[in-house]
């Protein structure tokens, strides 16, 4: 489980960093221990394509920005496009950011239906507009994701099939 990211609020996850979710604290935008802010109050910082949408207004992040950054990656990973940019032409910084603000991510199931609808909705979720809306925990993600892949791998062992990846990126298999 992600160390950390209940308390902290980083504002995004890197695209170069969705192989080593699971090693950040997600630490970076304020000091643990007397909450002293690294960033500057209401700037906007991080990658835009993957800032929630409340740091891009400039609301005090919580732990909800990484579910929310961390949504995306997964959504991705799936998907193999973004959700702000599905045909992936390269959107202009403002559009993107306009995007997380006023427009829902779509379904993931509308780019891989086969995706299961447990897994699907966990990643939906993480995924909404307003903090309230998204999942609560990283405790959380993390229990409905494994029961998700658990269930999976056992549906698979029993019926002698291999199990098959939901995660595709432009043809790249990710395991794990």
């Amino acid at each position: 489980r992600p160390f950390g990211a209940e308390q902290n609020g980083q504002s995004d996850i890197p695209p170069e960093g969705k192989a080593l979710v699971r090693l950040f604290d997600f630490g970076c935008s304020r000091f643990q221990a007397d909450k002293r802010r690294l960033t500057q109050e209401k700037a906007v910082v991080g990658t835009v394509q993957y800032l929630a949408p409340e740091a891009l207004l400039g609301d005090s992040p919580d732990h909800r920005v990484d579910i929310y950054s961390l949504g995306l990656v997964l959504f991705e990973c799936l998907a193999g496009v973004h959700p702000h940019d599905p045909k992936s032409v390269g959107l202009s910084a403002a559009e993107i950011m306009r995007r997380h603000v006023h427009e829902r991510a779509p379904d993931v199931r509308d780019f891989r239906p086969e995706t299961p609808d447990r897994f699907a909705n966990v990643v939906n979720r993480m995924t909404k507009r307003h903090p309230a809306e998204r999942v609560g925990s990283m405790d959380e993600i993390y229990d409905e994701l494994w029961a998700t892949l658990s269930a999976m791998k056992h549906e698979a062992d029993g019926s002698g099939t291999k199990l098959p990846s939901i995660f595709q990126k432009r043809g790249t298999h990710l395991t794990g």
